[in-house]
């Protein structure tokens, strides 16, 4: 980002309108296109920085790597644990004499909710 030194003179429209050119140049240091902003508040950034934003919802962000390139989407919010997803866990007890008892069986496969403890807060990313 390089400023420049408006030309001063007497029309005072001229050194407004070479000094709103630095302040453009400003606002895009602070905000780019791809920036994602987290706000505990709803207000759209657009509001504060220009631009175009769109809101992230519904997703927990994971630093982008050779595994997470960035942009990729996946996971779930709902995932089934049990027999479908591990295999059905089996404990079997056996007597001295050989004879097993105590058998049961873990795994319903029933869907369960497999979130972290979390704090909820409005995510925006700069598209445009």
């Amino acid at each position: 980002m390089k400023l420049t030194k408006p030309t001063v003179n007497d029309l005072v429209q001229d050194t407004v309108v070479a000094l709103a050119k630095n302040f453009d140049r400003i606002d895009s240091a602070f905000s780019w296109v791809g920036m994602v902003i987290f706000s505990t508040r709803e207000t759209n950034p657009a509001a504060i920085y220009g631009g175009t934003w769109q809101r992230l919802e519904g997703r927990v962000l994971v630093g982008a790597g050779t595994a997470f390139p960035a942009g990729e989407t996946g996971g779930s919010a709902v995932t089934e644990v049990g027999a479908s997803t591990w295999g059905m866990q089996r404990a079997v007890g056996m007597a001295a004499s050989g004879e097993m008892y105590g058998v049961h069986e873990h795994g319903t496969g029933a869907a369960k909710s497999n979130m972290p403890p979390y704090r909820s807060v409005y995510m925006w990313e700069r598209v445009a």
